[in-house]
C-alpha cells in the first residue's frame, strides 16, 4: 500500500470496524444445527478483492490483534498468505 491515501485509509478503517462490531455482537456466527456458520471472513475478503492483498493483510492482522481477548490465528496466516501473494506478484497489488 505505497500509494495510500485517505479514502483507501478510510475504507480500511470502516472494514475493521464492521469486523470489531460484527465479533463483539455476535453477527459474524450463525448457528446452523449443531454447527456454527462465520461470516467474520467476508469484511476481510472483500477489503482483499477491492483494494488489493495488502490491505486485506492489514485488515486481517487488525482484527486478530484488536481481538486480543480470543485472538484467532487464522487471521494472521490469511494476512501471512495475501502478503506472499503479493510479494510472488513482484509487489504489485
Amino acid at each position: 500500500m505505497k500509494n495510500t491515501n485517505t479514502k483507501t485509509l478510510t475504507r480500511v478503517a470502516l472494514l475493521v470496524a464492521i469486523e470489531l462490531v460484527m465479533k463483539l455482537v455476535g453477527l459474524g456466527s450463525v448457528p446452523v444445527g449443531p454447527l456454527y456458520m462465520s461470516f467474520l471472513t467476508l469484511p476481510i475478503a472483500v477489503g482483499a478483492i477491492t483494494m488489493g492483498p495488502a490491505a486485506g493483510a492489514l485488515l486481517a492482522t487488525a482484527v486478530d490483534v484488536s481481538l486480543l481477548r480470543r485472538p484467532f490465528g487464522i487471521y494472521l496466516l490469511l494476512a501471512a498468505a495475501s502478503l506472499l501473494l503479493q510479494a510472488k506478484k513482484g509487489g504489485k497489488a
